[in-house]
């Protein structure tokens, strides 16, 4: 299996194109190819990804049995997301009555709502289309649709009061429900700012 990705950094809020990321598995082997784009080689505020995708042409690959380039791999989620991605594909086999799929590295990558993804890298199948995650899926809502989280007098933000976490808004925990405060759309807004006091309840 061959899956190409294009990799974008987000730089002043603008999107600019890195490179080119292959991802493959043979004989159960995962690994990685990246190339930087030529486009990107000419930026003046061009930088490398890591040490070792020092800014140059040619293509790059992974180390034997080493699935993903390190930089690129910061923006998968930790262990505890992977395990609700395993659980979400195992519900969806169900739904279809088909068998679930074993994730690998790059799906892990992909499958992070690019609205809540940690880090400046931003991953699109073909240039002009919208950043992943994976078509098909639930994207998260913006917190203004979400009705516990608009004004009203029982909202808390932040206090130590009784809380429960908003149903909507708590799909941002999705992919790493360790680190909830690290995970929010682009204007900062995490899980735990949608906290809705339980008393009155």
């Amino acid at each position: 299996m061959d899956k190409e990705t294009l990799v974008y950094v987000d730089l002043d809020g603008v999107p600019h194109l890195m490179g080119r990321l292959w991802a493959r598995v043979r004989k159960n082997k995962e690994s990685a190819t990246f190339e930087y784009d030529k486009a990107w080689l000419e930026n003046p505020a061009r930088f490398s990804l890591e040490a070792a995708l020092q800014v140059g042409p040619g293509p790059f690959h992974t180390p034997a049995d080493t699935p993903m380039f390190g930089a690129i791999g910061d923006s998968a989620p930790d262990r505890w997301g992977r395990a609700l991605m395993r659980r979400m594909e195992r519900r969806r086999a169900e739904r279809e009555g088909t068998a679930p799929r074993t994730l690998q590295e790059i799906d892990f990558l992909l499958l992070v709502d690019d609205e809540a993804r940690q880090g400046a890298l931003r991953f699109a199948e073909k240039e002009g289309r919208p950043f992943l995650r994976e078509e098909g899926l639930k994207r998260i809502p913006h917190w203004s649709n979400c009705r516990n989280c608009s004004p009203r007098p029982n909202v808390s933000w932040r206090t130590r009061t009784p809380m429960r976490i908003c149903e909507c808004c708590s799909r941002l925990d999705r992919r790493s429900a360790a680190r909830p405060e690290g995970l929010g759309d682009r204007e900062g807004r995490t899980p735990r700012d949608c906290e809705v006091s339980t008393q009155g309840r």
